[in-house]
This record gives C-alpha cells, sequence and structure tokens, in this order.
C-alpha cells in the first residue's frame, strides 16, 4: 500500500546473490492526497518463507561484509534516511498472524499519512 504521493516499487531480491526476482517486481502509483484513493500492490505466494524487496526510486543494492547483499539509500535520493525497503514473513504460523493485520487492505499506522 502506497500512501505518498510519489510512486514507487517493489523489487524482490535474493540477499545471498543480489539476484533481483523477475517475478516480484512491480510499481505502485502515487496517490494525490488526504482522501484520495490510495495505490496497492498484491502479490501470492506459494510457499512459506521470508521475502525481501526494496524500491528502487529510493534503494540500491550493496554487498556488504559477509557477502550479504541490503538495500541501501540511493546516492542523490534527497528527503530519505532509509532505504525503503523491507521483508515479507510468508507463514501459516497461528502466533505470527496473530500479531499482524488480516490483510493488506488494512492500515498498520492507524491515521498515517506519510510522503
Amino acid at each position: 500500500m502506497n500512501n505518498s504521493t510519489g510512486g514507487h516499487t517493489i523489487i524482490g531480491y535474493n540477499p545471498s546473490t543480489g539476484a533481483t526476482s523477475k517475478r516480484f517486481d512491480g510499481v505502485v502509483a502515487g496517490t494525490k492526497g488526504a482522501g484520495h484513493k490510495i495505490a496497492t500492490y498484491s502479490i501470492s505466494f506459494k510457499h512459506q518463507g521470508v521475502h525481501d524487496y526494496y524500491c528502487s526510486v529510493h534503494a540500491i543494492i550493496a554487498k556488504e561484509p559477509g557477502n550479504r547483499f541490503v538495500a541501501k539509500v540511493r546516492p542523490g535520493v534527497h528527503g530519505f534516511g532509509d532505504p525503503m525497503a523491507g521483508r515479507i514473513i510468508v507463514t501459516t504460523d497461528p502466533k505470527l498472524l496473530a500479531e499482524n493485520p488480516k490483510t493488506a487492505h488494512e492500515k498498520i499506522l492507524p491515521r498515517y499519512f506519510g510522503g
């Protein structure tokens, strides 16, 4: 879900190799402002696991010591100290599911509209 006025991308990547996903790759449009329709991106995962992603507008993938790849803030992107990246955990574990929203349509931060 993209609450900001600027567009973003959702690109999956492998932290062990830095390779980007061919299937987990999309664009999420920005919204015109508070009260306007919020853009979403949805994907279904067939198997449990951990999926890392980043926004290529705001981040690059960089190799860290120990040969691990992570999302870092894209040089020249102003106003963001965060690389706009994250991790999706696909699970059927009832304890983990109870701690999170039931659907992707729920806002994790109530009344939040950010940019």
